[in-house]
């Protein structure tokens, strides 16, 4: 998995950037959770729900770990962006809409 420093620089990004997200919409309107979500866009609501996953992982033990492969991700790509479940090649497959194994680049760290 990932080095527990890491993992707790990622726990903090994470919770920062989740608190960011919330903070436009929510100040001032002592609104409920449900009615404070409807205010966001829908790209803000998936990375929310990306950041909520992440943290799960977190708690789970499994935080650094591909979703699709499995693999180790690196944790420059943790750090930088640790919402995301899956390693470089299989974002990079699914992009390209292919099976990450037709890259030809499977088990690699990126």
């Amino acid at each position: 998995m990932t080095t527990r420093s890491a993992t707790s620089n990622a726990r903090r990004t994470l919770l920062r950037r989740g608190r960011d997200l919330l903070r436009p919409v929510s100040k001032g309107r002592g609104k409920a959770k449900g009615d404070v979500m409807d205010l966001l866009n829908p790209d803000q609501r998936a990375e929310l729900g990306l950041i909520h996953l992440a943290l799960e992982r977190i708690e789970r033990g499994i935080f650094g770990s591909c979703d699709q492969c499995s693999q180790r991700i690196s944790e420059e790509r943790l750090l930088a962006e640790p919402w995301k479940p899956e390693c470089a090649v299989c974002e990079a497959a699914a992009s390209a809409g292919q099976p990450e194994a037709e890259l030809g680049t499977t088990n690699l760290v990126l």
